[in-house]
């Protein structure tokens, strides 16, 4: 996903912030410590590199929006995966207590050694590894929970969302899209999304469904998967992380791995369809454990999810800054209304497509 808000707008840290709380961790003395720019504007991070070559990568949180709850699950569930041998990135500790993040007063402070990885290629074979990767995540957590966390919203009726419609509804015309279109536009998708609602509800509603009360990643997409000569090497960016519907993990990664580039700035030109021979690998990748093997009222509700996952991910965050990542909010609502119309109306043929690679792994 492309990162919050428009790179003018990123925050970062102070001049002395990053040594002063680097001197916390357990680290060589740092070399040099230049900014980061990935993933949140609103969590900016910096690579640091120690005067012994070793490199960390730093980041700074706010507990205003994280809670110290999810921060603490968050790190539980990275730490059960690094025991387990699951590629994750290492946590630093704090020299003085052993913890795994810092705090001070609202802000968290985490340190991760730094891994040089590839960008997913966009071939059917790092696609099916990365299905592969997704299904050994919900495999090696799967009975694993820590008892307080109960299952959390993720992007299935999202209540951020219905926020973010009365806030575009009142837009004052900051956006390229207004007035009656930009009234239609989110006409559609909130019609779409209600429908879309509707139907993923009979699948994530089943009393006793195994599938229910899953370990998410919750925000498992290219981005946020480094590779090495076409295999995983790494899953980063377990913020999201939670209790819930593994289809809510399955749907949304199925799509994002299908997403091709937005490409140049004329957005007539972005491509409105998902890649379905990806999506196909992908699936096939995670339908190679048996017991994960999605069954046919899950397969009904992927495009439905796939609806959900692609309008809550962009509608509050365009309410929120006018802009995604480094596009204007107007014409990414536009390229959202396609692909997602382009999702709904072929809803059936892509619910086939993921039983047929269910049954067929």
């Amino acid at each position: 996903m492309p990162s919050d808000g428009a790179a003018s707008r990123r925050a970062r840290f102070t001049p002395d912030e990053a040594r002063e709380v680097l001197g916390a961790f357990a680290v060589p003395k740092p070399r040099r410590i230049r900014e980061y720019r990935r993933g949140s504007a609103r969590s900016p991070k910096a690579l640091v590199e120690c005067i012994d070559g070793s490199r960390y990568l730093l980041k700074r949180r706010d507990l205003a929006g994280a809670g110290s709850d999810r921060v603490n699950f968050c790190h539980a569930v990275h730490t059960e995966l690094a025991r387990l041998r699951f590629p994750v990135p290492r946590l630093v500790p704090v020299r003085a207590t052993g913890a795994t993040w810092l705090e001070r007063g609202t802000i968290v402070y985490e340190l991760f050694d730094f891994i040089e990885g590839q960008v997913f290629d966009r071939s059917l074979g790092s696609a099916l590894e990365a299905g592969q990767l997704l299904a050994r995540w919900h495999r090696t957590l799967d009975g694993w929970a820590r008892p307080e966390m109960v299952p959390e919203s993720l992007y299935h009726r999202a209540p951020a969302v219905d926020a973010a419609w009365r806030r575009l509804s009142a837009s004052d015309g900051s956006l390229s899209e207004r007035g009656e279109a930009l009234a239609s536009t989110l006409s559609q998708l909130s019609a779409r999304m209600s429908a879309a609602a509707a139907v993923a509800d009979g699948t994530l509603a089943i009393p006793g469904d195994a599938g229910a009360s899953h370990v998410l990643h919750g925000d498992f997409h290219p981005g946020n998967v480094l590779y090495h000569a076409g295999f995983p090497l790494a899953v980063l960016d377990l913020d999201s992380a939670r209790m819930g519907h593994r289809l809510l993990d399955v749907a949304n990664a199925a799509m994002q791995f299908s997403l091709d580039p937005l490409g140049d700035s004329d957005e007539r030109s972005w491509p409105a369809s998902i890649h379905l021979p990806r999506m196909e690998a992908f699936l096939r990748g995670y339908a190679i454990t048996p017991s994960l093997r999605l069954g046919e009222r899950e397969a009904a509700a992927m495009p439905a999810l796939m609806v959900e996952a692609s309008i809550a991910e962009s509608v509050p965050r365009i309410a929120r800054s006018g802009m995604f990542g480094r596009i204007e909010g107007g014409a990414f609502l536009r390229h959202v209304n396609r692909k997602t119309a382009s999702i709904w109306e072929r809803r059936e043929a892509l619910a086939t497509l993921c039983l047929r690679c269910m049954e067929s792994a």
